[in-house]
């Protein structure tokens, strides 16, 4: 893992959704925060457990496997997204109100996710 180009990954990620990014957090193996910004430890805490649940509910369905993401939405035009690659996640909170969903995934996220990916390989 190399800690600056999650940092910078970070803080790209951050200035292309701005300002509809409400809190981010990039979180490994054990469910503590790498980085982040207006930080949610006790949402990592859970989201660290909930995606290796959904993980199992998709496998124990018979359904295909998660992706590199899955997308919540929230009341009040709020969106709670967690991008996966590997062990590593990352969550995000958007408000709708201030970025639109073609930004968020098809940019945002996307890039993102090569940053993460770049980071975590280093």
């Amino acid at each position: 893992m190399d800690m600056k180009k999650l940092a910078t990954a970070h803080d790209a990620f951050r200035e292309r959704l701005s300002p509809g990014l409400m809190a981010d957090d990039i979180w490994g193996p054990d469910s503590l925060s790498l980085v982040g910004f207006n930080t949610q430890p006790a949402a990592v805490a859970l989201f660290g457990e909930i995606t290796p649940r959904i993980k199992r509910a998709l496998s124990d369905s018979g359904f295909p496997n998660l992706g590199r993401y899955y997308l919540m939405e929230l009341a009040d035009r709020k969106m709670f997204c967690v991008m996966i690659y590997r062990d590593y996640q990352w969550g995000c909170l958007v408000d709708l109100e201030k970025v639109n969903m073609g930004t968020l995934i098809s940019i945002a996220m996307a890039k993102g996710l090569e940053e993460l990916q770049a980071a975590v390989d280093a």
